[in-house]
């Protein structure tokens, strides 16, 4: 058996690789190849953040898309478009650069309905289109939190039934018991209706009149009786899709019309909640599909066409609880999807935009608080200044894009 190596020698290797690999991103930057970026700005977050103090600052390969042809939902780096004149038009990044997501490609017709994005091909019609389907780990970087729950003061958001309030978990979790609740137990609720936000021209934030279609929520969950079953609520327009975790049992998601029948969507093959363990669970409604994720992995996942509308029905307020037996809560939290904001917007909007050949359709994940397409219409592959890769700086947030 040989002999381990030396602390000595095992330094002497580490430095030399991390030598090289300075020397060699030296070398990139020296060429041009690469060029390192701060935000500025925050219409791409939650991926790129501009915090005070500490904005990110990002790492883009120049040559990309010499090399390679832009992906759907591809990040993109780009000078401002040659016909946009706006002087209110604040660049994302240091230099006077912008970056967003290629959502529309040239030939292609798109239309923002509902927040969503809908593209045809050149001639086609929308029709009975659904959403464009973002890859999940797409999905997931562009979910935002709109509100924690704190069990020591829940705050005018939140409804929690009375055992709930009084309940010490000893680690800002919640204790409840459903039991003895008839229909869907003991529940935790959100109060409050998730719109979309938006903000102007001259920087202020202006309430959104229009509620977010798809909303997500996210916690942690312990079963304390093996009869247990987790429930999970979201609404949209006149839907309600249940997820429905019973203990030692398949999952499985449920769709409600209105005040109709409940109809199936999807049920798993083997049991995801076992009793006295946590679960990280994830529950969420986006481009059309819902979403069912435990512990980090996809465990149901169905696309279930147009909603449902109700005159007078509840708009998007999501609840979590337990019904048949007892259950701890922690880390609950409300997320909203992307809704692609319709206020101010030209292109796009209300009516198809068709997208020039050599130009392509840009959107940035926050919405709201995004210019982009929708202000100034597709932008030529010639702008294109090359595609993020890294986020180096703050450590903290040290990531490949």
């Amino acid at each position: 058996m040989d002999p381990p190596a030396k602390p000595r020698k095992r330094f002497s290797s580490v430095f030399w690789r991390t030598l090289l690999a300075l020397l060699l991103v030296l070398l990139l930057l020296k060429w041009g190849v690469v060029d390192g970026y701060e935000v500025r700005g925050n219409s791409m977050e939650p991926l790129l953040r501009d915090r005070e103090g500490a904005p990110d600052r990002i790492a883009v390969f120049k040559r990309h898309y010499d090399l390679f042809e832009p992906e759907r939902f591809d990040l993109v780096v780009f000078d401002r478009p040659l016909g946009d004149a706006d002087p209110a038009l604040a660049s994302d990044l240091a230099g006077g650069l912008f970056v967003k997501r290629c959502v529309g490609f040239p030939g292609e017709k798109l239309l923002i309905r509902d927040g969503d994005v809908y593209v045809a091909p050149a001639g086609g019609g929308f029709g009975e289109a659904e959403p464009v389907l973002r890859p999940l780990d797409v999905l997931l970087g562009m979910l935002q939190t709109v509100s924690r729950l704190d069990p020591s003061a829940p705050g005018a958001e939140w409804l929690l039934p009375p055992q709930a309030a009084a309940a010490g978990a000893g680690d800002g979790g919640v204790d409840l018991d459903g039991r003895d609740e008839p229909g869907r137990g003991a529940c935790i609720g959100f109060a409050d209706v998730v719109r979309d936000d938006w903000i102007d021209a001259q920087g202020v934030l202006q309430r959104g009149g229009v509620a977010v279609n798809d909303v997500g929520l996210s916690f942690r969950a312990r079963a304390l009786d093996p009869a247990a079953e987790i429930r999970v609520e979201l609404h949209e327009a006149g839907d309600t899709f249940t997820a429905i975790l019973p203990v030692g049992a398949p999952p499985r998601i449920v769709r409600q019309r209105g005040l109709g029948e409940d109809e199936a969507l999807a049920e798993g093959s083997a049991p995801c909640l076992l009793p006295e363990q946590d679960a990280a669970i994830l529950f969420l409604n986006a481009d059309d599909r819902a979403l069912l994720l435990v512990n980090g992995a996809v465990v149901l996942e169905t696309r279930y066409g147009r909603n449902t509308p109700v005159d007078g029905f509840p708009e998007n307020a999501p609840a979590l609880g337990v019904r048949n037996g007892r259950a701890r809560f922690s880390e609950v939290e409300v997320l909203r999807d992307v809704h692609y904001s319709e206020y101010g917007c030209r292109h796009g909007v209300g009516e198809p935009y068709a997208v020039p050949e050599g130009e392509y359709f840009l959107l940035g994940d926050n919405s709201g608080n995004s210019r982009d397409s929708r202000h100034f219409g597709s932008v030529p592959r010639s702008c294109f200044a090359g595609r993020p890769f890294l986020i180096f700086r703050p450590a903290s947030r040290f990531r490949f894009l």
